[in-house]
């Protein structure tokens, strides 16, 4: 066993010795999952015209913090495809920081904390992805004795190729 052991060990080394180290920008962290753009999964009709939020998210300063970019998209087809217009001058901006996790049903959740544009106030939310939905907290319903929410918004986000 302990042949064995020494062997593995020995491998282990000569693999490593051959992998090219890996850079700062090539980290792979947790919040890594959430990046990219998002469409509400829904398309509501509205005075002959059909909208949906478009949701881009990138990192922001540091491993454990995104920018979260939100605006109502408005689209002439009923499924909500083809070209968009935002409908707001300026989107709404986060700056998230993940602050860890919490199992809400059967998902593992990420809890994150923000500020809204032009306040102070500290906010907390639950986001979770499995690559192909994403879903926030439901800062509407119960909170936990932390501030955090303790379910799941009911609107989903689909993943734009």
């Amino acid at each position: 066993m302990r042949v064995f052991a020494h062997t593995a060990r020995l491998s282990l080394l000569s693999l490593m010795a051959v992998l090219p180290v890996a850079q700062a920008a090539d980290t792979v962290t947790a919040s890594d999952v959430y990046l990219g753009t998002w469409v509400s999964k829904e398309c509501v009709p509205a005075s002959g015209k059909f909208y949906r939020h478009v949701m881009d998210i990138s990192r922001a300063t540091g491993e454990d913090h995104l920018r979260i970019s939100t605006a109502l998209h408005e689209y002439a087809d009923p499924k909500c495809k083809g070209a968009s217009q935002p409908m707001n001058d300026e989107p709404d901006v986060r700056v998230m920081r993940m602050s860890g996790q919490v199992r809400v049903g059967n998902r593992l959740a990420d809890r994150a904390t923000y500020t809204a544009d032009g306040t102070t106030n500290l906010l907390k939310t639950l986001l979770v992805s499995d690559g192909d939905t994403f879903q926030e907290g439901d800062d509407d319903g119960p909170l936990d004795a932390e501030g955090f929410p303790t379910r799941l918004d009911k609107a989903i986000y689909l993943r734009r190729p």
